[in-house]
């Protein structure tokens, strides 16, 4: 499966391809990117589906979070991804406030690939 490659020092801006053609990633790098995406889409963020995403606003960010329930968030918003079967979050830190740590997704064919945060 491909997705349209975002450039990793900005996250929103689009790649462009030797021949100047908006560039694609193809699996496993596009199941990561996706999965990405969704762990840092907020709640209310996409204009049509106001329902999807973590809610940072209100339930993690200006409170110090159950960390159970922010890898909760994480693993949801990663099985969201189409093609990403299994999730399982993983907090390495949880320092002045910044939250590191990774998540690692298994899609339907077996492939794991870890994604960090």
């Amino acid at each position: 499966m491909q997705t349209l490659l975002l450039n990793p020092d900005s996250w929103g801006d689009l790649m462009i391809d030797a021949n100047g053609n908006i560039a694609v990633a193809d699996s496993p790098y596009s199941l990561a990117q996706d999965v990405c995406c969704a762990i840092r889409t907020f709640t209310g963020d996409l204009w049509y589906y106001q329902q999807i995403g973590i809610p940072y606003y209100g339930v993690i960010f200006g409170e110090k979070p159950n960390l159970t329930i922010v890898r909760d968030y994480l693993e949801k918003a990663a099985l969201s991804v189409p093609r990403v079967v299994k999730a399982k979050a993983t907090i390495f830190t949880f320092v002045n406030r910044e939250i590191t740590g990774q998540v690692v997704v298994t899609d339907i064919n077996g492939v794991t690939n870890g994604v960090n945060f």
